[in-house]
């Protein structure tokens, strides 16, 4: 890093992941005067909440690609300004505060935040693909799935729903399965809300495989985490077999840690971090959205972890205070977000709120957002309090405000972002 240029490593932030995560640290730590780069696999970034709706309409895709309206956007729209970025795949962390890229470019770093995400197949682009080949892959995404007689998706959390419903749009008459460890989609939800659940899979004809798990083979064929679009059978941890499977679709919320050593990650690659969201291992590094913290990562806890996360580099970087020892900012426990609070089966299609994760009340006042307010304006205009517990009309009114959103990047800048300079 040219000391010319920029501020020394020891003193920069290293941001991995660019997305709604990286952004909230980082925009939080350049109002702190902290220097920040952001390493990114691609020069572009997409918004997994809108790619089901965009994935399956390759023209909106395309039409609205890099622009506020978009789910996809390339740095000069969505990149920080006074941030300085680099676009490469990290492939390794060294004990010497370093990262090394796969085309052998070196990184230093004072602290490094592993914002990297999950990584959801088809909904998002591979590492280092470019722009042009992520649209021809999405304008060839429909074909597939129209073409296909049978569908897995593993998993049966709010991502597989919602990607399996938006299918179902696509093929009316394909076998669409989806595969749970737990007894049921959507596992964490009980009663009204699961039944509720339950009857919308069935009246969309998509079955669910309950109590297994879709077994991997190990001989180097498949790599765990990526679509398979040839013609397989699947063997499951319960000994049965699925076989003459079109298309597989795994959406396990696999984090893209693969750099990190086995010792720093848990379970689905989650980085292991203490009460201060830092490693447990490595105290230079910390992680927001990837944390084996809250099981579940939507906005409100992103922001809240991200918080926690600034405070603890400002301190370490600005402050000059001992990062291998304890940190002030801690953080909070969550007890209402260990839950999705909605699941859109299909977006714009059909919404379902569990009301009963925070109350009957609570649930019916403050669904649009979650400000929990008796007498929150949208409620009222919208009447989305008459509609318990879910409808095909609250499924349009959310779909409506989320595509309306944009791509939810909080920064839109009005010059293109300054690149890093790195060593080989």
């Amino acid at each position: 890093m040219s000391s010319k240029t920029y501020a020394p490593a020891k003193k920069t932030c290293v941001i991995i992941g660019g997305g709604m995560c990286g952004q909230n640290v980082a925009t939080a730590l350049v109002k702190q005067d902290i220097s920040v780069i952001i390493v990114q696999a691609n020069a572009f970034t997409e918004q997994p909440v809108l790619q089901p709706w965009f994935l399956t309409r390759p023209d909106m895709y395309a039409g609205k690609a890099h622009t506020k309206k978009g789910s996809v956007a390339n740095l000069e729209t969505v990149g920080i300004e006074g941030v300085r970025y680099v676009v490469g795949t990290v492939v390794g962390l060294t004990d010497a505060k370093q990262i090394t890229f796969a085309d052998g470019r070196k990184l230093d770093f004072g602290v490094l935040v592993v914002a990297a995400g999950c990584h959801y197949p088809a909904l998002m682009a591979t590492p280092s693909e470019t722009f042009d080949e992520r649209l021809a892959f999405v304008k060839a995404f429909p074909g597939k799935i129209r073409a296909a007689n049978s569908i897995l998706v593993g998993g049966a959390g709010p991502v597989a729903l919602e990607v399996a419903s938006e299918l179902r749009r696509l093929n009316p008459s394909a076998k669409i399965q989806l595969v749970t460890s737990g007894t049921h989609a959507l596992h964490t939800w009980t009663g009204t809300p699961r039944a509720v659940i339950a009857a919308r899979l069935a009246k969309t004809n998509i079955g669910v495989v309950a109590g297994a798990r879709v077994v991997l083979p190990d001989d180097g064929s498949y790599v765990q985490g990526s679509a398979v679009y040839e013609r397989a059978d699947y063997t499951l941890s319960n000994g049965k077999t699925i076989k003459d499977v079109d298309i597989f679709l795994p959406y396990f919320g696999l984090s893209r840690t693969g750099f990190l050593p086995l010792s720093m990650t848990a379970a689905r690659g989650r980085v292991k971090v203490n009460a201060h969201g830092q490693s447990s291992e490595n105290s230079s590094v910390f992680a927001v959205g990837c944390s084996d913290k809250y099981p579940v990562i939507v906005g409100p806890v992103i922001q809240k972890e991200a918080a926690v996360v600034v405070a603890n580099v400002i301190s370490i970087l600005k402050d000059g205070a001992d990062s291998s020892k304890k940190l002030a900012a801690s953080l909070p426990e969550l007890p209402g977000e260990k839950s999705p609070m909605y699941a859109h089966l299909g977006l714009g299609q059909y919404t379902a709120m569990n009301l009963e994760q925070k109350g009957c009340l609570p649930g019916l006042c403050g669904r649009c957002c979650g400000c929990c307010n008796p007498f929150c304006p949208c409620c009222a205009c919208c009447g989305w309090p008459c509609m318990y517990p879910a409808s095909e009309c609250q499924g349009k009114c959310i779909g409506k405000m989320l595509l309306s959103g944009g791509n939810m990047h909080p920064i839109h800048p009005a010059k293109a972002p300054v690149m890093a300079e790195m060593t080989r």
